[in-house]
């Protein structure tokens, strides 16, 4: 709407203009009230003595587009200490929220050192507003180099009004905004939008700091691949030392290619085909070439052994018998890849065309 209306206004429909205009002013209010709810659980928080972050949502889209309209936000994020967790959860269950009716029952132990889990989710008690607390950004298995104390380091303290908030620096979420694409294997166009419109809002960010935070985390490859789409496919001027990193970068360059066909692809199905994972597996640091005898082991095993927590809610095992929830997943990668007919499987992909 906000494009249609400053540069189009005469050539759309006026129709079309005020539906969108209905859905955009719609997603402001939202973003507006999401931005009330996170300054009241910092504050909540910030009551009982625990120190939190601020993480994504509408104050970080705020940064990112100059104007938190342009941005749909799907819920609340705040990032605690692990030695926190308990405390945080309790605060806020005293509050006005419940535990997510999604998450798996565990203790508080066993989500802090179970490597699949970053974060817990829980709902306010009238539906409106989903908040997931987080100890760690990404999962304990993901390729990072940094630990979760040093996640700290990266602090930035600034007061919202008589509300005193902690963001993480502008560097650390670009870094981290370029590792979100990674993890969603460049899908998306609406990812690549955020790294696009930080470029293009806040130029006076120190980027030779980005650069140096990206190889100290072992992300060179996620920060390159991702500007280098944004310059192909938006149109964003690359600021000066990501565009000199990325002239001595043939790989990159020839990944970024294999990117952008797998982009608009419409081979879309529920599992990963083989030559899906291996694509994957080519874009991460470290130059893999997927090429070992190991590899069709691992990619089973990727399939096939995923946390089923839905099944283990309802369908409770003991534990020497979990080897069975692998079973329906296998049926569904059968159908999927062998049953189902082309035309199902080959659905556009909506993601892509967003």
């Amino acid at each position: 709407y906000a494009a249609l209306n400053e540069y189009f206004k005469a050539a759309t429909p006026p129709d079309v203009l005020a539906r969108l205009r209905a859905y955009y002013v719609f997603n402001l209010s939202r973003n507006m009230m999401l931005s009330q709810e996170t300054l009241r659980i910092s504050k909540t928080l910030a009551d009982e003595g625990i120190t939190s972050i601020v993480y994504k949502g509408p104050l970080q889209a705020s940064m990112i587009y100059r104007n938190m309209a342009l941005r749909e936000i799907a819920d609340i994020d705040t990032i605690v200490h692990p030695d926190n967790l308990t405390r945080a959860k309790n605060a806020l269950l005293a509050e006005d929220y419940n535990i997510a009716p999604t998450e798996e029952p565990m203790t508080d132990e066993e989500l802090l050192a179970h490597p699949n889990k970053y974060a817990l989710g829980l709902i306010r008690r009238d539906g409106r507003v989903s908040l997931e607390i987080h100890w760690r950004v990404m999962p304990a298995h993901s390729w990072y180099t940094y630990t979760t104390e040093r996640l700290w380091d990266f602090v930035r303290p600034e007061t919202i009004g008589e509300t005193k908030v902690n963001f993480l620096q502008r560097e650390f979420i670009f870094v981290q905004l370029c590792n979100h694409n990674e993890k969603h294997n460049w899908r998306g166009i609406r990812y690549l939008a955020d790294v696009a419109g930080m470029i293009q809002t806040q130029r006076d960010i120190n980027w030779k700091l980005v650069v140096q935070m990206a190889s100290s985390f072992g992300k060179t490859n996620a920060l390159l691949i991702t500007c280098n789409l944004c310059r192909h496919l938006l149109g964003v001027e690359l600021p000066e030392p990501i565009a000199e990193k990325l002239r001595g970068a043939g790989l990159v360059r020839a990944r970024c290619a294999a990117i952008r066909a797998n982009l608009f692809s419409t081979d879309v199905i529920s599992f990963p085909s083989y030559r899906r994972w291996r694509f994957h597996c080519r874009q991460l640091d470290g130059d893999t070439d997927c090429s070992s005898w190991s590899d069709p082991f691992a990619y089973l095993a990727s399939v096939l052994w995923p946390e089923a927590s839905d099944k283990r809610r309802w369908f409770p095992l003991p534990p020497r018998l979990h080897f069975i929830y692998i079973l329906p997943r296998l049926l569904r990668y059968l159908k999927w890849n062998y049953i189902t007919s082309s035309p199902a499987r080959n659905k556009p992909n909506s993601e892509a065309r967003t």
